[in-house]
């Protein structure tokens, strides 16, 4: 049996669209998508541990993770961070 297991935020619904995950899982047999809108990496790296206790991941699944970039991340700690760099892209 083939199982797909996906993780990142860039795996999430936007307007009840189907995402990549949801394509790619209808060529599984089993498809979990742990994707949740705006989650970091501890929250990705968690849910792929959760998901390994839950269903005992194997060499023969397929796992894909969107680890979120460090700049988006950064981005997205601060507004006062985020004026800073858009000044200083203006220069």
């Amino acid at each position: 049996m083939s199982r797909l297991y996906t993780f990142g935020c860039s795996f999430t619904q936007y307007w009840r669209w189907p995402t990549w995950a949801d394509a790619l899982g209808r060529e599984f047999d089993h498809f979990e998508n742990w994707g949740l809108c705006g989650a970091g990496n501890s929250y990705i790296l968690w849910s792929l541990i959760e998901c390994n206790q839950r269903n005992q991941l194997t060499a023969n699944d397929e796992v894909w993770i969107m680890w979120r970039s460090e700049e988006h991340t950064s981005e997205l700690q601060s507004h006062h961070d985020l004026v800073c760099r858009l000044l200083l892209e203006k220069k």
